[in-house]
């Protein structure tokens, strides 16, 4: 087994816990535990193999520890490709997948988020209020998924494809790892739909009840690439995923 780590990134608000969750159970399923790393490779509190912007110490630590418990070890992870991550998905000893959602989605969530951790003391999106404050932050979340998907054995996660149906993300799983021990209704028929983290309301087009005319609008235009390009191309080839001619300019 060459790659011992597979980088579960998502934009927040993106349904990347999701994501990360079918991600571990694949893994589990073709006889890849997942371990708690220890504490200093994540952080004392993490209750989830979760990393931001891992040192190169670190990330090495991470690796070892895979390579100890003869698996691969899915991280989740919402920053940005460090270099050895680079380096490690050039080299294959890492894979990825790469989570996105219609901007005005993300916006609505983190605004229910930052309300209601201002109501109980929160801390996460507090200063989110209003449609202006998510789009600020959403553009450095767009940045963050293209360096993603600019580099090799990362294959695009989109929302809407596979919240509600999990079969094509495992699909792609399969032919981007090669491990196919089980089908993918066998690794599905043990997804037993764990509680998600965060507070997405999980409901389809939301934005259509829950925007006007002129915020859609308004976000349209804020992010003409992100509509354009990453969700209206987002069904690339596997195999390579990203061939030279089709990485984001």
């Amino acid at each position: 087994m060459k790659a011992r780590l597979y980088f579960s990134y998502g934009m927040t608000k993106t349904g990347s816990t999701l994501a990360f969750r079918l991600a571990q159970r694949f893994y589990q399923r073709n006889d890849c535990e997942q371990p708690l790393a220890p504490g200093h490779l994540l952080g004392e509190e993490r209750l989830v193999n979760f990393i931001h912007m891992p040192t190169p110490e670190e990330l090495s630590g991470l690796e070892q520890f895979a390579i100890d418990h003869d698996t691969c070890l899915v991280i989740k992870t919402h920053s940005p490709p460090t270099a050895e991550m680079v380096q490690m998905l050039r080299e294959g000893r890492a894979f990825a997948h790469a989570v996105f959602r219609d901007p005005r989605e993300i916006a609505l969530s983190m605004i229910d988020h930052g309300k209601r951790n201002r109501e109980t003391g929160g801390v996460a999106f507090a200063e989110i209020r209003d449609l202006k404050d998510a789009e600020a932050a959403i553009e450095t979340q767009i940045s963050y998924l293209e360096e993603w998907l600019r580099l090799p054995g990362v294959f695009p996660a989109y929302y809407d494809d596979f919240a509600w149906s999990h079969e094509p993300f495992i699909k792609k799983m399969r032919r981007q790892t090669g491990l196919k021990m089980r089908s993918v209704k066998g690794v599905l028929a043990s997804f037993n739909n764990q509680k998600r983290v965060g507070f997405n309301k999980g409901q389809k087009d939301r934005w259509k009840d829950d925007m006007t005319a002129e915020e859609s609008a308004a976000c349209l235009a804020r992010f003409p690439k992100f509509y354009g390009k990453l969700i209206r191309w987002r069904w690339w080839p596997l195999q390579p995923f990203l061939r030279a001619s089709q990485t984001l300019r």
